[in-house]
């Protein structure tokens, strides 16, 4: 089975919360093409995935198992954040810089719900 059931759906999510659609806290300036955005997207959605499916009991709260999830996957959302915010001038990095923890344990918590809901 591949890493994700249904990869449009959770990868619109997960760009919409990594590009800070939801807040319209979008940084502005240099654009970084689409593909490598979407390739680091699916990179740390696929880590998120994989530490769902190892550390969720499907009875714990999925915040709790989404907070988990988002330090075993820090690395991957750190890297999915350099490739968004290369190009951008300092003051429009920092400001997506500061929201990624909260949003990090929000995706998470998000990939839990999706994983519960699609397993089988």
């Amino acid at each position: 089975m591949p890493p994700f059931a249904r990869p449009t759906s959770v990868l619109s999510l997960c760009a919409c919360i990594l590009t800070g659609c939801a807040t319209g806290n979008a940084p502005q300036g240099g654009a970084v093409p689409e593909a490598r955005i979407n390739q680091a997207i699916a990179t740390q959605v696929s880590c998120m995935r994989a530490q769902t499916l190892r550390l969720d009991d499907g009875v714990s709260e999925a915040a709790k198992i989404g907070a988990s999830v988002a330090a075993a996957c820090r690395e991957e959302s750190r890297q999915a954040a350099a490739v968004f915010i290369s190009g951008k001038t300092p003051e429009a990095q920092a400001e997506f810089l500061k929201n990624t923890r909260e949003d990090e344990a929000e995706l998470a918590t998000r990939v839990v719900n999706h994983t519960r809901a699609t397993k089988s």
